[in-house]
């Protein structure tokens, strides 16, 4: 063998690295699994030079003896207490391996020193010697001696490590031998070997069981050697902080939404202290706040509807959660229901009108009754749709129905004549935050009945008439209620007049009294629908005294962007409306040979005034808002 390997340097030229010899030596290593500082107690601890010498060749393969039977041979075994016969012990695990053993040489520490730390004397090189048996050194010193004689110290080859025995087993579970009694016999009598003390072990002959001994241990408690990986990872959920474990993932409670009322004087500018920081929630909520604030950026107030159709129905949960974070809620008015941008007081701007809500507690009903499951499975229809399919859901085009909910921003109804009515610029000075925002009580009748009776349309089938619309667009923003029944009180008297007019005369009712009492002329038109009234009933609609209400239940937390469309389950129910019968009732029964007076006295929609007169139950719930549900 040549003594020199050639290698190339930088500048191409070859050297030759020296070639090492490696004993032909056969090494066996045991990776003891406790630290060796005794080496008498080591190799007491794997059982004795005798034991310890039989079980480093062997292998770990079955043979068959001379009786044919199949026998393991001895594997090496340690006990942390080997002077224990009861103790214990594990079985060692003999690989093949290809490993090469270095002894490491380093020059002897020599000089005076003493003990760190103390005041004492120095001692001389002949005085630390003393100390030089003992084989074990640490770590750290080992290196540092390295690191001290970087050039002196000597590597050598000492042979090849071609077996290690390993420890990587479970170890059994430890009986506690000294409180059984036969045990502790075995232990003095027997296992002592000396026949003095075997003879004088005692053993119960009698028959039966004797209950008053303890039953001996089991030979072996574990039935699986080796561990189980179980895969142990951090949780992603939790985050340790200096003041504790942090669940990231805890569900957010709907009471942490910002509602506040439509009279306050300040909007909120930013969430709760009582949220868990927004660093502290997971990277998916995170990423989820960040898309409604972009969403806000550009709309300043959105709807439930809107969230969904842009991010969404998948992620309706989260985004509820989320949304804590983005913005606040109005209790009620003109507002109510839709998700308002931290700082933003749409009561201070008339631009804000745009954003205005509005929703209805049912449409003509379908047919379909809501329940749970219905529900459920609808939400996964639209879970599964484009987004492309969505991006108009959100919308009222007075042509399509929409599938995703019956709450509308004023912003979003595309229709040309309820758009016309909504472009007015003849708008209130101040905002009415309990009633119809910046939109004059009439505009804001105008507009509501108009949706509702052309949603109830399409939904039966049928396709809206603009044409008997057309003097309800020319009403002004502010009118005498008296003057508005006049203009049609000679049609309604014609009865063939009136049989012919009936559906425009019962949209001009259903305004006119929209801005008197929203709650029951909504309830009214949902009767109105749904019960067919027959072709000889001529009834004097007019003459109805619809009192004044202007209340509307307020929305709570649970109900923030969770009413979705099981908001129908109500309705969809049988009898679920019905008290509609008692307005007809009552209807009838304040029927007279001659009009009411009442009926044509004026509204007061002149002054407009952001106090109408409220009803028992209102001024027991303080005021709400338009642009939420009438609830029967």
């Amino acid at each position: 063998m040549s003594d020199e390997q050639p290698t190339h340097t930088a500048n191409g030229e070859s050297q030759h690295a020296s070639w090492l010899p490696i004993p032909s030596r056969a090494i066996s290593v045991v990776e003891h699994p406790a630290i060796i500082k005794n080496v008498e107690k080591g190799i007491a601890s794997l059982g004795g030079p005798v034991k310890l010498s039989k079980g480093l060749r062997s292998k770990l393969e079955t043979t068959v003896n001379a009786e044919g039977d199949d026998e393991l041979k001895k594997l090496i075994s340690v006990s942390l207490r080997p002077d224990d016969p009861f103790a214990k012990r594990l079985l060692s695990t003999p690989v093949r391996t290809n490993n090469l053993l270095l002894k490491v040489t380093v020059p002897k520490r020599t000089g005076r020193k003493r003990k760190r730390g103390t005041a004492g004397p120095f001692l001389a090189e002949e005085d630390t010697a003393r100390d030089s048996h003992q084989t074990y050194v640490d770590g750290p010193t080992i290196f540092r001696s390295i690191q001290d004689n970087a050039s002196t110290y000597k590597v050598a080859l000492v042979g090849v490590v071609d077996e290690t025995h390993r420890f990587r087993n479970m170890p059994d579970l430890q009986y506690a031998a000294s409180h059984s009694d036969i045990m502790v016999g075995l232990r003095d009598h027997i296992l002592s070997r000396r026949y003095d003390k075997v003879k004088n072990y005692n053993i119960n002959t009698a028959a039966g069981a004797d209950i008053t001994k303890t039953v001996g241990p089991s030979a072996e408690f574990l039935q699986m050697p080796i561990a189980f990986n179980y895969r142990f990872q951090q949780n992603s959920n939790v985050k340790y902080t200096d003041q504790g474990a942090v669940n990231v993932q805890r569900s957010l409670s709907y009471n942490a939404y910002t509602i506040v009322k439509p009279t306050d004087e300040h909007v909120p500018t930013g969430p709760g202290p009582n949220l868990p920081a927004e660093r502290d929630l997971t990277p998916y909520m995170q990423s989820l706040i960040a898309n409604i604030r972009a969403l806000l950026l550009e709309r300043p107030i959105v709807t439930r509807q809107l969230l969904y159709n842009r991010l969404g129905w998948s992620k309706r949960t989260k985004l509820r959660q989320a949304a804590i974070y983005c913005g606040y809620f109005f209790e009620s008015g003109p507002w109510r229901e839709a998700l308002v941008r931290w700082g933003v007081d749409p009561r201070k701007d008339p631009e804000y009108r745009k954003y205005q809500t509005v929703s209805f507690l049912s449409y003509l009903k379908s047919g379909i009754s809501k329940h749970r499951a219905v529900f459920d499975q609808h939400v996964m229809k639209l879970a599964k749709m484009s987004p492309e399919e969505l991006e108009s859901e959100h919308t009222f085009d007075g042509v399509h129905v929409s599938q995703t909910g019956n709450l509308f921003q004023f912003c979003d109804i595309t229709d040309p004549l309820i758009s016309k009515i909504l472009s007015t610029k003849d708008i209130r000075t101040t905002c009415a935050p309990t009633f119809q925002g910046w939109y004059h009580v009439g505009t804001w009748a105008k507009a509501t009945v108009i949706l509702k009776d052309k949603m109830n349309t399409i939904i039966g089938g049928e396709k809206p008439d603009d044409s008997i619309y057309q003097r309800i667009l020319s009403w002004p923003e502010l009118w005498d209620d008296k003057e508005m029944a006049a203009q049609y009180k000679a049609e309604i008297d014609d009865r063939q007049i009136h049989q012919e007019k009936r559906r425009e005369h019962q949209v001009m009712h259903n305004v006119r009294w929209a801005a008197r009492n929203p709650r029951y002329t909504f309830e009214k038109m949902e009767a109105e629908n749904e019960q067919e009234r027959e072709a000889n009933d001529v009834e004097n609609l007019e003459d109805v005294d619809v009192p004044e209400d202007m209340t509307e239940d307020p929305v709570m937390a649970d109900t923030v962007l969770d009413a979705d469309l099981d908001a129908d389950d109500e309705s969809a129910e049988p009898g679920g409306e019905g008290d509609d019968g008692d307005y007809e009732d009552k209807e009838d029964a304040m029927q007279d040979d001659e009009p009411d007076e009442d009926m044509y006295g004026s509204s007061d929609g002149e002054d407009d005034n952001d106090s109408p007169i409220m009803s028992v139950r209102a001024t027991s719930e303080g005021p709400a808002p338009f642009g939420g549900y009438y609830r029967v």
